[in-house]
């Protein structure tokens, strides 16, 4: 599958069988630890970051519905971090026509998406352009935030596992969100359910290091009972969301 989502119809036109034919064994497949399925089809499972164009088809319900959780969680005038990656992006939609806020990013496409009725105040970091990631990296990325600090910072993760908390494939992410946690008054993780129990290359944060987590679905067995142990406090946007519906 290299780095691109394999869709299945694709697939049952190639091998002359029912796409749901294809749907079960993927089902199988990612039972097996071999895959993620993702809308229309699936990704490959690893360690390293598959590009964003592939991470946006991985969870886009799961990531809606924490952007609409997000909203509840700023303030007018706040200084707040909002990290690159997939989850990002929808939540940046949603703070677009929200309070006023100030910004700074290392992902142009985020700072894009803040682009609304709102006259938010956006910084973007300096760095070198990652093509894949759509993201800014280097020391000039550190250099923007150092001597800052931040009322609060939104920050999503590759994984997350009972044994190590918050992983990233990336050592540059790593170290920019430990960077981060040092500079700001409330940190708020998000973690949609296709990075449960995914490993990483990098230790982000153990789960006793996170004050506030959001996911999209309820983890269940050895990560849910880490997640308890540890203390965290966990917000479950699927339920949150039906129970302010109703």
């Amino acid at each position: 599958m290299e780095d691109r989502a394999v869709k299945a119809a694709s697939v049952a036109d190639e091998l002359g069988v029912s796409t749901e034919t294809i749907r079960r064994d993927l089902k199988q497949l990612e039972s097996a630890g071999r895959l993620k399925r993702v809308y229309g089809g699936a990704v490959p499972l690893g360690r390293d970051i598959p590009p964003l164009h592939v991470r946006m088809q991985m969870n886009p319900d799961g990531t809606e519905v924490i952007a609409k959780v997000i909203t509840r969680y700023v303030e007018q005038d706040q200084w707040v971090y909002l990290s690159g990656g997939s989850p990002l992006i929808p939540i940046a939609r949603r703070l677009a026509d929200g309070p006023r806020l100030r910004v700074m990013t290392h992902m142009p496409a985020v700072a894009d998406a803040l682009i609304g009725a709102s006259e938010h105040e956006i910084h973007l970091t300096g760095g070198r352009y990652h093509q894949a990631h759509r993201i800014l990296q280097g020391d000039a990325v550190f250099d923007a935030i150092d001597g800052r600090l931040f009322d609060l910072a939104i920050l999503g993760v590759h994984g997350l596992c009972a044994s190590r908390g918050l992983v990233d494939a990336l050592e540059f992410l790593s170290r920019l969100k430990r960077r981060i946690m040092g500079c700001v008054r409330r940190c708020i993780w998000v973690c949609d359910s296709s990075g449960f129990n995914l490993e990483g290359h990098f230790l982000t944060a153990p789960l006793e290091a996170i004050d506030t987590l959001i996911t999209d679905d309820r983890p269940v067995g050895g990560l849910m009972a880490a997640i308890e142990a540890a203390g965290v406090e966990l917000i479950v946007a699927n339920e949150t969301n039906r129970t302010s519906d109703g």
